[in-house]
């Protein structure tokens, strides 16, 4: 599979993000959607801190996993009791997928 290399920018950061063929659309979108969501918490709440922002921005994306996934994936948290709607499975891998890309990028 082909790679490339493409820069996202998230809180007018620059990360050079290696993506498969085909990813990049995905990509884009993702950031793009991240970046809004910290203008509305921006907008919504007297947090100017941009750390403080993108925590609040993953706790959301964390809530809404905790929500669409059936098991914790907190450890010693219980079993959810019920099963929510699921994500489609091409969203969960992409949001794997850029989990994994991050966390990458983060250890160096």
């Amino acid at each position: 599979m082909q790679e490339n290399t493409i820069n996202i920018k998230i809180a007018n950061r620059s990360y050079p993000i290696t993506a498969a063929e085909g990813e990049d659309d995905n990509l884009r979108k993702a950031s793009s959607m991240v970046n809004q969501m910290l203008d509305q918490l921006k907008n919504n709440y007297a947090v100017r801190d941009l750390q403080d922002l993108l925590a609040m921005c993953c706790l959301e994306l964390a809530l809404y996993k905790a929500k669409t996934t059936a098991a914790s994936t907190i450890p010693g948290e219980p079993q959810a009791q019920q099963q929510p709607a699921a994500l489609p499975a091409d969203i969960t891998g992409d949001l794997g997928e850029l989990e994994r890309r991050i966390a990458e990028y983060l250890a160096g």
